[in-house]
């Protein structure tokens, strides 16, 4: 189970560069996170609230976005 957002020690935050409904895009900030380690993203909205964590890692292969729930990812 991945870690809740107020349970995470570690944080780099991502600049979103623009964001919409289905998407969104970050500048990619790496920060103190070495290159191989796992990290997970949480997209924080208005009222706070941050989504369930995704699970990345760091300098690894890029995947795609995520599919749909029980697919994650695009075939």
């Amino acid at each position: 189970m991945p870690p809740t957002f107020a349970a995470c020690t570690h944080r780099e935050i991502q600049p979103t560069t623009s964001w919409s409904t289905t998407q969104i895009k970050v500048q990619f900030n790496p920060g103190s996170f070495e290159p191989g380690s796992t990290a997970y993203l949480f997209a924080i909205n208005e009222n706070g609230l941050a989504s369930t964590g995704y699970p990345v890692t760091i300098g690894g292969q890029d995947l795609g976005a995520p599919g749909v729930p029980g697919k994650p990812f695009p075939e």
